[in-house]
């Protein structure tokens, strides 16, 4: 018998238990941590939270919408975090420096460490294939980029970034940090957040102007 995952919910058997869309979410990202879009089944997830595969299927009708949902919910957790840093930095361009230093515990949705990184990705794949899946990662993306070229477009309206096209410069800075999180392996002395603001830094220093506000 394989032993529990340390962070699944514990489960009675033959007790139905309560869980939230959120806790399915949460569910949700261990799986495809674990085993990417091939393994993300209904019944993997139940089995990390601690239900039943029928339960889920009841909730959302199929695995596709499941998914669906999932990167609704994702691209929300995610739009929060740019309001987060937005409300704590009066200086955009710290803001969003900010934005990719935040620690990966708490932003499992975007950001793991090691291969799980690109087991995450699998799905991007799968949505390339899937026009509803793959419209609903779409607007994901675009809700990401649109909150960078705020304040991209901010920084430039201050002056601490010099006069360019926002949504070209987020474009880069967006493929990058993709690119570069594919590729990423862990190794002594370094981080993922580390690699990803030392990237942001590179791709942003052309454009600064030395003024902060």
């Amino acid at each position: 018998m394989m032993p529990r995952p340390a962070n699944a919910i514990p489960h009675s058997p033959g007790r139905p238990r309560q869980f939230s869309d959120e806790d399915v979410f949460h569910a949700t990202t261990r799986v495809l941590h674990q085993h990417g879009a091939p393994g993300m089944t209904l019944a993997a997830v139940a089995r990390e939270l601690g239900c039943t595969g029928q339960a889920l299927n009841a909730r959302f009708g199929s695995r596709t919408d499941l998914l669906i949902a999932y990167a609704a919910w994702a691209s929300d957790q995610q739009i929060d975090r740019f309001a987060m840093v937005r409300e704590a930095n009066d200086s955009p361009l710290q803001a969003l420096r900010a934005r990719f230093m935040l620690p990966i515990t708490g932003r499992e949705d975007e950001l793991a460490d090691g291969g799980a990184q690109r087991r995450m990705l699998t799905l991007a794949a799968e949505a390339a294939s899937d026009p509803r899946l793959g419209a609903a990662w779409a607007a994901n993306g675009q809700r990401f980029r649109a909150a960078m070229s705020e304040l991209i477009s901010e920084a430039i309206d201050r002056g601490e970034i010099i006069k360019t096209d926002p949504d070209q410069l987020t474009w880069t800075l967006f493929a990058a940090l993709v690119g570069l999180t594919m590729i990423w392996e862990p190794r002594p002395g370094a981080s993922l957040v580390e690699a990803v603001i030392a990237m942001v830094d590179q791709i942003l220093a052309p454009y600064l102007t030395g003024a902060t506000s």
